[in-house]
């Protein structure tokens, strides 16, 4: 039996979970097994039949995860909560206490934005246009104050753009795999760490000092 078994809407974000997974230290885990599993139904997919395609996994895996965005064309509600809840419900039945949900909010592109040099150099943003944030801004796609932009996808978008640099899953997973976990703000990153580390936690925590 694995460990882990994690169900999620689609490529970018199946690349961001193995960049995340693959440094189990950051994440104050021990190192564990896994799959990850793509919903061909994306994110309707994952909130409608996420319990019906894990249910047959129920005694190869420990554990069960759920990922996907909240930011979908006839999504139930606009609130995670409401849909991390009602997934939660529905997987309850077969894995119990085993199971749960994090729904990313609005979209993965959330995660992307902190203060740490690597989000910059990931996002192959060229020195010679200055500070990236400051770009954003003069581009009304970042607020000043504000911790990470209002359309997290829109401000990634518009700056791989300029930065003629893809936005694929592969700069996810490089992105996950060295920004260091502590950097983020982000409300529904926070919960995945504390899911993590509630089912894999390790009893010694030590600090990681490997990532900016």
């Amino acid at each position: 039996m694995k460990d882990l078994i994690v169900l999620c809407a689609d490529r970018k974000i199946e690349n961001t979970l193995e960049g995340l997974l693959d440094r189990p230290a950051s994440l104050r885990i021990r190192q564990i097994s896994y799959d990850i599993k793509v919903h061909s139904g994306r994110d309707p997919g994952c909130f409608h039949h996420a319990h019906n395609f894990l249910k047959p996994l129920r005694l190869q895996y420990d554990h069960a995860l759920v990922v996907f965005d909240r930011d979908w064309s006839g999504a139930p509600s606009q609130s995670a909560e409401a849909l991390e809840k009602a997934t939660n419900a529905r997987l309850k039945a077969d894995w119990k206490g085993k199971a749960a949900s994090v729904v990313i909010s609005p979209e993965l592109e959330a995660w992307v934005w902190s203060d740490s040099p690597h989000v910059e150099s990931e996002l192959g943003w060229p020195s010679r246009l200055g500070n990236l944030r400051r770009w954003l801004e003069t581009k009304g796609l970042w607020s000043a104050g504000s911790d990470k932009p209002a359309d997290p996808k829109k401000a990634v978008e518009a700056a791989t753009r300029e930065a003629r640099l893809p936005w694929t899953g592969a700069v996810c997973k490089s992105l996950a795999f060295k920004v260091s976990v502590e950097r983020c703000s982000d409300g529904s990153f926070h919960k995945l760490l504390a899911i993590l580390q509630n089912w894999f936690g390790e009893p010694a925590v030590f600090p990681d000092s490997s990532s900016q």
